[in-house]
């Protein structure tokens, strides 16, 4: 097993110890065996479900993961999974500690008076209640309806999420209140307050590398490439990593790949094609604008170079960004095995960086164009009979790398394993987030 699949096991092992280790100090002293059962399972759940929400806490802060994983792509993913059964947990303390009072006392607790401490700390609960629902259905069920910004501010309610949890748990729980679990309990707090203010900072800029536009680039119709030059140590990104990119300090960051950088300098570029309402406005930037850079994430291609295959590359859009500055690489260096770059647009006129990849003599690079009839070169759709036609060899002796819309993207994996290619010699960038 290589060192990254190490670290994803020890993150995994560890998500899974805390949030059952406080669980076991659960005392089960009720007179009746239905008691027993109500309360173990509504601890649990409130136990395991604020532990879940924690770990997703801390898995989504995006200056937290590279010192815990390489694999930003992985820890996303993780990020949601750990949303949604922290969700799935944590409902059921609502019910069946309802059902526990019932039956012992013959109170429903979520009827409120506010009379006294406890129900206000109820009340909280109820609160924490409707703070994650709001963001498991926007996560989960309207995402696809709702912008980025948005979305983003609702998600942004996880913030008050876990202060509410934790205020309410303290003070009323019995597990926490009579056993050595609450020292578990406080330095989870304690893990998350450190995070807060780390998290904080960051929005602030204070982790994020200020740079300055010096140029901005048409690079087709609706599609700029933006040069950023640092103020400071500058960020040094490895090939096809991407950042997350803020063009004023009151906006909301955004990734995008590196398509350029030079050592030298640290000047660093991203390339942004209208689809939203951000990327629309980085169009329109000029030089001189301050913009906030953070990163490098990702470990999409990094070691491509390090292949003792062909590779065969395929983008669709703007996503060939990742690709561009491996195709620099392989104009200036000497590469063992073969390249191949399969680039898929619906129009001739939306290529990216059309002159710059015809020109590299060491790959091999083919225009796929969906929606003018016209076009003199290949057109349709990337399939694995289109690249048979370029590429001699097996498919399954070559490793591939995707990225472009997820639809495109799941297509061809199928096709791809339906030519016997494993697996593991197939890689696709996140399209979108």
């Amino acid at each position: 097993m290589n060192s990254a699949g190490k670290q994803k096991n020890l993150i995994l092992f560890l998500i899974i110890i805390t949030a059952i280790v406080p669980a076991l100090f659960i005392e089960l002293d009720e007179a009746t065996s239905t008691l027993n059962i109500y309360k173990l399972i509504a601890k649990t759940g409130s136990l395991i479900g604020t532990s879940l929400f924690a770990w997703q806490f801390l898995i989504g802060f995006r200056q937290a993961v590279p010192y815990l994983i390489e694999d930003f792509i992985w820890s996303i993913e993780l990020h949601k999974k750990l949303g949604m059964f922290a969700s799935i947990f944590i409902l059921l303390h609502p019910v069946f500690i309802t059902l526990f009072y019932l039956e012992k006392e013959g109170t429903n607790p979520l009827t409120l008076t506010l009379k006294t401490p406890f129900d206000a700390y109820v009340m909280l609960g109820q609160v924490s209640l409707v703070i994650i629902a709001v963001i498991f259905f926007t996560s989960a069920v309207f995402r696809r309806y709702m912008s980025f910004d948005a979305w983003y501010a609702t998600h942004l309610l996880v913030f008050l999420l876990l202060p509410i949890v934790f205020v309410h748990s303290f003070p009323i729980g019995t597990t926490l209140l009579n056993t050595s679990a609450r020292y578990i309990w406080i330095g989870i707090a304690s893990v998350l307050a450190i995070f807060y203010v780390y998290r904080v900072m960051c929005r602030l800029g204070f982790l994020s590398v200020r740079h300055t536009v010096v140029d901005a680039l048409k690079v087709a119709p609706d599609t700029t490439e933006i040069r950023n030059s640092p103020w400071g140590h500058p960020i040094n990104p490895k090939l096809s990593q991407f950042v997350y990119f803020r063009r004023g300090f009151v906006n909301i960051a955004r990734p995008y790949t590196v398509s350029d950088y030079d050592e030298a300098s640290g000047l660093l570029s991203v390339t942004a094609k209208a689809s939203g309402r951000t990327s629309t406005a980085l169009q329109r930037i000029a030089p001189g604008k301050n913009t906030y850079i953070d990163g490098p994430y990702g470990v999409f291609a990094v070691n491509i170079f390090d292949l003792k295959r062909p590779v065969v590359m395929v983008a669709g859009g703007i996503g060939i960004t990742p690709f561009r500055r491996i195709c620099k690489k392989i104009e200036h260096d000497v590469v063992e095995h073969p390249f191949y770059l399969f680039y898929a647009n619906r129009h001739e006129d939306e290529i990216a960086y059309r002159d710059e990849l015809d020109q590299i003599d060491n790959l091999k690079t083919v225009h796929v164009i969906s929606d003018q009839p016209d076009f003199k070169g290949e057109k349709g759709l990337v399939t694995t009979q289109l690249i048979k036609k370029y590429v001699n060899d097996d498919l399954s002796a070559h490793t591939f790398f995707i990225c472009g819309p997820p639809v495109m993207t799941k297509k061809l994996e199928e096709q791809l394993q339906q030519e016997d290619v494993s697996p593991g010699h197939i890689h696709h960038e996140l399209f979108d987030y």
